[in-house]
C-alpha cells in the first residue's frame, strides 16, 4: 500500500487521501514543488531515519542540491545530540560545496564530538582550507 506524508503535521495518510485525515492539509504536491523542495521539506521530518535518508540523497545529488545548504545547516543545529548523523550533515555540505559554508565549519571545528570534528576537517580539507 502506498502511504503520503502531510506536509504540514507530517502525519501518515493513505495514498488515495487527497486531505490529511489529521489536520485538513492537501495532500496534492504543489506543481512548483520540485523533487529538491520535497528533499528540503523532508529534512524537517520527525523520524530521524527519513532526515538520515534525505541527508544522503543530497550527498549524492552534490552541487545540484545548492539550494539545500541553509535547511542542511538547520539540520544539523536540531540533531545536536546526534553526532553521527550532524557528522553525516557535514559531509552532505561538502559534497555540495559553496564558499560560504567555510566559516560555519570553521565554526564547529572544536565541536565537543570528535565524530563532528573529524568530518569538519575532511570537508574544509576537502575545500581547500583545511587544518
Amino acid at each position: 500500500m502506498v502511504y503520503k506524508y502531510c506536509p504540514a503535521c507530517y502525519a501518515l495518510n493513505k495514498g488515495e487521501e487527497e486531505i490529511c485525515q489529521y489536520c485538513g492539509q492537501n495532500l496534492k504536491a504543489r506543481k512548483e514543488e520540485d523533487y529538491l523542495d520535497k528533499l528540503i521539506w523532508a529534512l524537517n521530518h520527525r523520524d530521524k531515519e527519513t532526515v538520515a535518508r534525505v541527508v544522503n540523497i543530497l550527498k549524492m545529488l552534490g552541487p545540484q542540491a545548492y539550494r539545500a545548504l541553509p535547511a542542511l545547516e538547520k539540520a544539523f543545529q536540531n540533531y545536536e545530540k546526534d553526532p553521527y548523523l550532524q557528522a553525516d550533515i557535514i559531509l552532505a555540505l561538502g559534497e555540495i560545496g559553496g564558499y560560504e559554508l567555510r566559516d560555519f565549519l570553521f565554526s564547529l571545528k572544536d565541536h565537543p564530538s570528535i565524530i563532528v570534528q573529524k568530518a569538519v576537517c575532511q570537508v574544509l580539507a576537502q575545500l581547500g582550507r583545511g587544518p
